[in-house]
């Protein structure tokens, strides 16, 4: 079986998920997939370039393509709303196993921050769309992030109690002028 740096990169994101990134060795991927090593090395330098490219998946998968989706699939008004429904009803998973491994690795703490820096402009973007001065705006984009990550350590059961009406409700909140 003839394996892509895609199929690499896909099987990486489903380990991560599953066993946290502890599983992310050239040696298990190899023997999960039922390859040699060689296919890994062919097309990742080592296991560094590896979990940099993995990073980088994560990232346009996570914030790169759900932007692009909001931006070109949701009206600008609910944009917002969409945005923290998605995050609302989707896997945790990933996004869980990625934070554990930050604490283990500088250079991917490093990467998510970037990442949720991304994030937090976006969103201040967003609600300055709706009429929110600056400070306002980033104050709740902060705020917005801040209950997604709780969402994170909460799991997707417990975090999945609130309705889309309760969502819209609180966006609608947290777009007001008051």
């Amino acid at each position: 079986m003839k394996l892509s740096r895609e199929d690499w990169l896909a099987h990486g994101m489903e380990v991560l998920a599953e066993a946290g990134f502890s599983a992310l060795k050239a040696d298990l991927l190899a023997k999960s997939l039922g390859v040699s090593r060689g296919s890994f090395y062919w097309h990742f330098k080592d296991l560094r370039a590896f979990h940099v490219a993995l990073i980088e998946e994560w990232h346009q998968r996570a914030t790169e393509q759900v932007i692009d989706w909001l931006e070109h699939g949701a009206e600008e008004s609910r944009r917002l709303c969409a945005l923290v429904q998605r995050a609302w009803t989707a896997s945790s998973r990933t996004e869980r196993a990625v934070r554990a491994w930050a604490v283990h690795d500088p250079e991917i703490a490093s990467r998510i921050e970037a990442v949720d820096t991304q994030r937090i402009a976006y969103i201040t973007d967003l609600l300055k769309s709706a009429g929110l001065t600056t400070e306002q705006a980033r104050a709740r984009a902060i705020f917005i992030a801040s209950a997604y990550l709780g969402r994170i350590v909460l799991g997707d059961e417990r975090s999945a109690s609130l309705a889309p009406k309760q969502l819209e409700a609180i966006v609608d909140l947290l777009q007001s002028k008051a």
